[in-house]
């Protein structure tokens, strides 16, 4: 069978010499179905998510929560550093106020004067106190209150027994 071919007018040419040929447009045109409104015919894109974003999005994530958990942790230990800073001064104060307390307490006029009255006490005179003159500075003199003279190794040895629980 031979195909009909249909020309537009044949007496005008499209800046050549050749007929257009019309009939494939035609033809193209009469096999489709009728298109649906052009906002239908957009087809739908899937987007996808890449594996670096989620992962990104969730070290975004735990790094907040850390930091928030740091916040709170550095808001408690600045909590507890001021409560113990008030303790401090007022364990100060109490200090300073139980010093004066103690110092008015002991009065030592009225020591001496209780030594004296009650206890029959009295200041030592010039003849009452001695004084240890030292030839070197890293020695050491035995005095017995027995008046009898001992020798330095009967007191080690005397020392010794005593410290081992003998009599």
């Amino acid at each position: 069978m031979a195909e009909e071919i249909r020309y537009r007018d044949i007496n005008l040419y499209n800046g050549n010499a050749a007929y257009e040929v019309v009939w494939q447009e035609e033809e193209s045109r009469e096999e489709q179905p009728a298109r649906k409104a052009a906002k239908h015919r957009r087809q739908h894109r899937a987007y996808g998510v890449s594996v670096t974003a989620v992962l990104g999005v969730l070290l975004t994530a735990v790094m907040i929560v850390f930091t928030l958990m740091s916040y709170a942790a550095y808001t408690e230990t600045a909590a507890e550093a001021l409560a113990s800073r008030e303790r401090v001064e007022t364990l100060t104060d109490e200090n300073r106020k139980l010093t004066a307390a103690y110092e008015a307490a002991f009065d030592m006029n009225e020591v001496k004067a209780y030594a004296q009255s009650e206890l029959g006490m009295s200041e030592p005179t010039s003849s009452q106190v001695g004084y240890a003159k030292l030839e070197a500075q890293d020695s050491v003199a035995v005095f017995s209150s027995s008046g009898r003279e001992e020798s330095v190794l009967s007191g080690i040895t005397a020392m010794i027994v005593s410290a081992i629980g003998g009599k």
